[in-house]
């Protein structure tokens, strides 16, 4: 039985009373809880007579707000996973908001009274709470949550889920400092205060539960008394916590429900090595203060919890059987979990919209592993069904079991999977290898090979094991999970054709894997900006639509159609369409793409769109991580080299000067970035320090010709700009002859225009 706890206390201040009316408006009708923030009330709107919640903020709260500015962000916020915030009001001795009564239960009491949820109704609600949070996190100043668990998740009574308690939120402000409130289980490592805390918290936790899983196997018949034993001891421990943060009794509760679930698993207790490990892990990242990566790591424990009955731990062993059943249950829906849960905040999704992106293309996850090689299955009448997660499979809605020898194979699997998702292609790479020595005849391995070539921009290698694999390897396209994964393959293929321009290859390949895999959107995107490459505008309109029937995100949807009206000349039709998926962008990678996009379109506009090109990459070029960033920066480099040619004014020379600099001064240099300053230099006049540029990319890259091509057509600008009396072409003689000694035979069209204007010198022709 559920232990109650005492709604008030502490630092919440005295009860309202029910009948109490507030502000003139809101009639108190009960308590109805208590959180992170505050005790909440349900009351009654007198003159719209409709009921709302009303919550009395924790003093500690109502001290860290300084003005109404963080409460008026939040009567903004219109989304239908939100509650609408109605009010914020203020008396002499409290503060209270006002927002939405959603009626129904929260998804905490749920998992107590229901157990878990299946995967497919979890998937649906984490694309509904994926949107609510990327609106958060969409705002200027992004709003943090701080406190998203299952308790704080509404099931409605239509079946979708709400989004509740943001009061939290207004503590944070600007600041993102440490969160009031901490949640066992759902909170971060950055979110605690201090190591001190953490370790406290956790180690009492651990404690517990190794002492419940010990109980429960020594005397099962005692399980009940030890729960309400370890339920007050948790209890107290929980309310004992430095630094003024307090543990709820809604907390203590769920961690005990977590307790319980491993009790029922009887989970191996782990060596106290393997906890140090994992608790020093964890530990680097403690105190380092909140964002938006920590609401998805609050999110991504959720959702763990929704699941399995309990989230990740510091055992170990645990973690590992939470991984082990996630897997089974859904397996692109477990790496995406996986990430969103490790305990560095970089490594996580960065923020709402990277994760609902992830969720909208859950498919480049879920389609491996489906057929179970070696899998002993009682067959009744109807087709093999597709194949749920490498774990399930289902016949005419039968369940069949798989054989306990595929674990192995299948934890690989997802080991690899986790291990590109964190980019440590390496790692991916070494498992794959081992996976294909054990069966060479399995398609999932391959074709996470070629994802990794993929990934890595290895495109030819990619083609050419593909290839070699579709031409020499037996493949049964019998079932749909085979089906699925070929189509892959043929994608994977098109895809490197496409990036090294041989576009009508890729249209070949993207017809076969349309014959395999028909209902992935992504794949008719991409083929149809092939198509377009291709000058076959009406096709590339069919595919378009085909992918937008099949649910292409709408930002995907107009980047496509962008780059479709670019190609055919519709310059101001695409920019339309990339201000609408940059301004609908549901991840940093796909507004990276949208911003590059849109400044091409622009640049091939011309003069006219130039201020263009300008503005928006000037607004966007300190947005991102900082490669990225760079690679605007050099792109805004160059726009601003085109603005001073074309109006021969040369602070625009200067601006492009600066943006170099900030690049140089990050440590970062490339083959490119070398050549560009020297050519900015050049046209500058500053023959000096385009110079210096070229010796330094002489010394950087040894074996190349271009720099001495740069080099000897430096030298000659050099000597042009002297009374012909003075000139001496000796040095560009030197370069020049260095210069065809490396060069490659590549097509090199300047080469041409170096050879005449040597042969102009040599026979005095200049």
């Amino acid at each position: 039985m559920r232990k109650r706890y005492p709604k008030t206390g502490g630092k919440m201040g005295k009860s309202m009373e029910k009948g109490m009316v507030l502000a003139n408006t809101y009639e108190i009708l009960e308590e109805i809880g208590s959180g992170g923030g505050g005790v909440v009330y349900r009351a009654r709107h007198t003159r719209l007579n409709t009921d709302v919640v009303v919550k009395k903020i924790k003093d500690e709260i109502v001290n860290r707000v300084n003005n109404r500015q963080e409460a008026d962000i939040l009567k903004r916020l219109k989304h239908p996973y939100l509650p609408r915030v109605y009010d914020f009001i203020e008396t002499e001795d409290a503060v209270y908001t006002v927002m939405d009564y959603i009626r129904g239960t929260n998804l905490q009491d749920a998992v107590k009274e229901h157990g878990t949820f299946e995967p497919k109704q979890v998937l649906k609600w984490t694309e509904q709470l994926g949107e609510a949070v990327a609106y958060l996190h969409s705002q200027n100043p992004p709003i943090i949550h701080s406190d998203i668990k299952p308790a704080n998740i509404m099931l409605t009574e239509n079946g979708d889920v709400c989004l509740i308690d943001f009061n939290i939120s207004l503590a944070l402000g600007n600041t993102m400092e440490s969160a009031v409130g901490i949640s066992v289980g759902y909170s971060p490592p950055e979110q605690y205060a201090d190591p001190a805390l953490f370790l406290k918290v956790f180690s009492q936790s651990l404690i517990s539960a190794q002492n419940a899983a010990k109980t429960a196997e020594k005397n099962k018949a005692k399980a009940e008394e030890t729960e309400e034993i370890e339920e007050t001891e948790l209890l107290e421990q929980t309310k004992e916590q430095s630094d003024g943060t307090e543990l709820l009794a809604e907390e203590a509760d769920s961690e005990q429900t977590q307790l319980l679930v491993e009790e029922k698993h009887s989970t191996p207790v782990s060596s106290a090595a393997e906890t140090t490990e994992v608790l020093t892990n964890y530990l680097q990242y403690v105190g380092k203060g909140i964002n938006e990566k920590s609401d998805i790591y609050s999110l991504g424990a959720t959702l763990v919890f929704l699941l399995a009955g309990r989230t990740y731990g510091m055992d170990p062993k645990v973690n590992q059987e939470i991984d082990a059943f996630l897997f089974a249950e859904n397996e692109g829906l477990s790496v995406i979990l996986k990430k969103m849960t490790l305990p560095n905040p970089d490594e996580r999704y960065q923020n709402g919209g990277e994760f609902l992106n992830a969720v909208r293309n859950i498919h480049k996850f879920d389609h491996r592993y489906k057929k179970m090689h070696g899998v002993e299955c009682v067959l009744q009448a109807g087709a093999l069904g597709a194949l749920f997660a490498g774990a399930l499979c289902i016949i005419g809605g039968l369940f069949l079991q798989k054989v306990q020898g595929n674990k192995t194979y299948y934890d690989q699997i997802a080991q690899a999977q986790l291990c590109m998702s964190q980019q440590d292609y390496t790692g991916a790479e070494s498992i794959v290898r081992e996976l294909q020595k054990e069966d060479v005849l399995r398609i999932d391995a391959y074709e996470l090979e070629l994802e990794i070539l993929y990934n890595q921009q290895q495109y030819t290698e990619c083609i050419s094991k593909g290839e070699d694999f579709l031409n020499s390897v037996p493949v049964t396209t019998d079932a749909e999970a085979d089906k699925e994964l070929l189509g892959n393959i043929y994608f994977l293929i098109a895809n490197s054709y496409y990036e090294k321009e041989d576009y009508v290859s890729a249209a070949d390949y993207f017809e076969e894997a349309l014959k395999n895999h028909q209902d992935n959107p992504m794949i008719y995107q991409d083929y149809t900006i092939t198509l377009a490459k291709l000058g076959q505008f009406e096709r590339a309109q069919e595919m378009l639509d085909a992918g937008n029937k099949l649910g292409l995100p709408k930002d995907s949807f107009q980047l496509a159609q962008g780059e479709l009206l670019s190609a055919s000349g519709d310059k101001t039709g695409a920019e339309k369409c990339f201000e609408t998926a940059i301004a609908s962008a549901s991840s940093d990678q796909v507004l990276r793409r949208a911003v590059m996009l849109a400044a091409e379109n622009d640049k091939a506009m011309g003069t006219q769109g130039l201020e263009k090109e300008i503005e928006l990459l000037e607004q966007y070029k300190d947005h991102f991580d900082t490669s990225f960033n760079i690679v605007l920066k050099e792109t805004l480099a160059d726009a601003y080299m085109r603005l001073a040619e074309a109006t021969k004014d040369n602070s625009q020379y200067e601006k492009a000067v600066g943006l170099f600099q900030e690049i140089t001064d990050s440590g970062f240099m490339t083959f490119r970035l070398y050549e560009n300053m020297a050519i900015l230099y050049e046209n500058m006049q500053d023959f000096e320090e385009a110079e210096h540029v070229l010796e330094k990319m002489v010394s950087d890259y040894p074996n190349s010709y271009v720099p001495y091509k740069r080099l000897a057509f430096l030298e000659a600008d050099i000597q042009q700009n002297k009374a012909s009396k003075d000139r001496d072409y000796s040095k560009m003689k030197e370069y020049y002859e260095l210069c065809r000694k490396l060069y490659d035979n590549s097509e090199d069209t300047e080469m041409q225009v170096l050879e005449k204007l040597m042969d102009d010198v040599i026979n005095g022709g200049w």
